[in-house]
């Protein structure tokens, strides 16, 4: 599950910062780790702005720290809050990038997001409503907008369910044959058996955080 933040897609104003933020790809720091009462495990990370390096420092200089709880048991209970601990607001984008493995996606629905509105990024990001449930048989890479739905990956298999809070758009993505094969880490016909659905904090859902308080993304898998 690939963190996206502190912002989601393109930087706003210099496209030479990575897309989907830079938390992906630094190493966050183990803060506890704990065997819960009801036998369920949790680890607690943590990422602090102000301990990272300067060309960090350079694309994000306000001082923040994003603490990442990962619960692990029947369920699967993640939660991402986000302090900022600077003297003034600052504004977030988000998600948590989560790629599921389906049986075969084209074969797959989603449910949950019927008659709601996303943007579509194929298409020079038009907004579209949603008809009925969600079927994969091209390129898709959506954020549906307004929306803290329950959510259900039906695969044919099994059906995953996804509950949020702190998060009004969704974003569901799979490249397909064609974007597939020109990532080179999917394998081949990889994208057949991958679906993401991620809460996220994404278009006209940027949060914006006071100094001296907090946001939580919290999600919950269950089959």
């Amino acid at each position: 599950i690939p963190i996206c933040w502190p912002w989601f897609g393109a930087h706003e104003s210099n496209n030479a910062y990575p897309a989907h933020g830079f938390a992906r790809t630094v190493f966050w720091q183990v803060t506890n780790t704990i065997l819960l009462d009801n036998g369920e495990i949790q680890i607690s990370f943590k990422l602090d702005t102000s301990e990272m390096d300067e060309k960090f420092k350079e694309m994000w200089p306000q001082s923040t720290t994003a603490d990442y709880i990962i619960t692990v048991g029947k369920i699967l209970t993640l939660e991402l809050v986000t302090t900022n601990n600077s003297d003034e607001s600052i504004e977030i984008g988000q998600a948590l990038h989560t790629y599921f493995n389906v049986h075969d996606v084209s074969k797959t629905k989603v449910l949950g997001l019927e008659g709601r509105s996303y943007l579509d990024k194929p298409d020079n990001f038009k907004q579209k409503e949603q008809l009925g449930e969600i079927s994969i048989n091209d390129e898709a890479d959506r954020v549906y907008i307004n929306t803290d739905d329950d959510i259900t990956i039906d695969d044919n298999k099994r059906k995953i369910i996804i509950k949020k809070q702190g998060s009004n758009s969704t974003v569901v993505w799979n490249p397909w044959k064609t974007v597939a094969e020109k990532m080179g880490d999917l394998g081949e016909n990889g994208y057949l058996k991958m679906l993401c659905v991620e809460s996220a904090n994404a278009a006209d859902d940027v949060r914006v955080i006071k100094a001296g308080e907090s946001h939580k993304l919290s999600v919950i898998y269950s089959v």
